[in-house]
């Protein structure tokens, strides 16, 4: 399995961690691979939104790996409610998803699934320019690591995975530390506040809660 592969003695699954901590950090170049959890993240509220028979406006995927989601008629406080709660819990759930994929040698799979959400975005929804020249070469690029099916795509995949992971768990803590800073900045936890009552922090809270057990079943 991927996550068992090594590399002189050392399990290969730590290299990408290590990797996937340190390019994203890398200004400029590094936000490329942020951009994926921010994409997942919005496709969460995107979908949600959908089931609830609301409207997607548009999608934003922004250079500092922000993202936007802009809906209407959202029917309903409760509604406002999942359409809000399900930005952090897609991006962990999903990231869960990849390291599982990839550790039953379906790295294949893994590729093909976040084409079709991209490709889907980029149709409906995607409409800035930075969100446009991200996801096409994104997209394309993974038609050829799904068409040539080597070691490079489980290599790409394995990387796509940990990426996810962590980028999950960061986003969630950066979310904990701005509501911390100014609890009026928006963002779906004081979006929960305004909805529920209940603090922004504990939401904040809630959603690293959620990204450290899908971090950690992803694992063990």
């Amino acid at each position: 399995m991927a996550l068992e592969l090594q590399y002189y003695g050392i399990p290969i699954f730590y290299f990408f961690v290590a990797l996937s901590l340190i390019l994203p950090r890398i200004p400029v170049v590094g936000k490329f691979f942020s951009t994926i959890n921010t994409g997942i993240h919005e496709f969460g509220h995107a979908v949600m939104t959908l089931i609830l028979d609301g409207k997607v406006v548009r999608i934003e995927l922004n250079k500092d790996t922000s993202g936007i989601t802009e809906s209407s008629n959202i029917k309903s406080k409760f509604a406002a409610f999942l359409v809000a709660i399900s930005g952090y819990l897609t991006a962990s759930t999903a990231a869960f998803i990849a390291a599982y994929l990839v550790n039953s040698n379906l790295s294949r799979a893994l590729l093909i699934a976040l084409s079709i959400i991209f490709f889907v975005m980029l149709i409906f929804w995607i409409r800035n320019i930075y969100g446009i020249l991200w996801g096409l070469p994104f997209c394309f690029f993974n038609g050829y690591l799904i068409y040539t099916e080597s070691s490079i795509t489980i290599y790409f995949s394995l990387f796509y995975a940990t990426t996810m992971l962590i980028e999950s768990l960061f986003s969630t803590i950066e979310q904990l530390f701005i509501v911390i800073k100014n609890p009026n900045q928006l963002c779906d936890a004081t979006n929960l506040k305004k909805i529920t009552g209940i603090p922004s922090f504990i939401w904040a809270l809630l959603f690293i809660v959620f990204a450290v057990s899908c971090c950690y079943f992803s694992l063990f």
